[in-house]
């Protein structure tokens, strides 16, 4: 679904696998509880929330509660595309959506590119959940701002069946210095899964890939 609305309803919409949202509606459900919104899809399978779905929710004041009542228990693949990962509402629905999809395997978030540094206080994330079958993670855009190092962290210290992470740097990034602080400090965070394989690589392609052993320089 794309464009823009002046109202969207999922009610009644149960059957749906597959569902990908890039569009501003003015508002969503009937009330301005995402859980109201998300627990009409029982039976999805693959979400996609993309671009302008962002500015419509917050600016629908469409709250997040830390958990949806009613979990995305066949949820197996989720996309974020340029999610704004520098406001606290796009991070508090992220998460929202991860705690609410234990079946998830494979996880995709691209950065917003107007990301920039955020005035707000940083949310408080808590590593100690358990994301018991996650086992694909794509990080598209990252430019090592404070809130991007603390979502990478959680994603480490919560998914006990990680077999890989990639991590592709956003051209916004600066020179070498910037990028080995970054790879440094990621290096540092713990991992539940003892086998989970990082790459980290810019858009030239040129990759530093590691795990718990020796960097390899590629």
């Amino acid at each position: 679904m794309e464009g823009s609305l002046s109202h969207l309803s999922l009610e009644g919409t149960t059957v749906i696998k597959k569902l990908a949202l890039n569009l501003f509606c003015t508002k969503f459900q009937h009330s301005k509880h995402m859980s109201d919104f998300f627990s009409t899809l029982p039976k999805v399978e693959k979400l996609i929330l993309k671009g302008l779905i962002w500015g419509a929710m917050k600016w629908s004041e469409f709250r997040s509660p830390r958990k949806f009542p009613k979990g995305l228990d066949r949820l197996r693949t989720l996309k974020f595309i340029g999610i704004p990962l520098h406001c606290h509402f796009s991070i508090s629905l992220l998460l929202c959506l991860l705690m609410s999809s234990p079946a998830l395997e494979r996880l995709y978030i691209e950065a917003s590119e107007r990301e920039e540094v955020s005035l707000e206080q940083p949310i408080q994330i808590d590593d100690t959940c358990i994301l018991p079958c996650l086992r694909n993670i794509q990080l598209v855009g990252i430019s090592g701002l404070r809130c991007q190092l603390q979502l990478i962290k959680f994603l480490l210290a919560c998914s006990s069946a990680l077999e890989e992470m990639s991590i592709e740097l956003s051209m916004a990034m600066g020179g070498a210095q910037e990028k080995i602080h970054f790879v440094t400090e990621s290096l540092q965070y713990c991992r539940a899964s003892p086998t989970a394989k990082v790459i980290i690589k810019t858009k030239k392609l040129s990759s530093v890939r590691y795990t718990f052993s020796p960097i390899w320089l590629e």
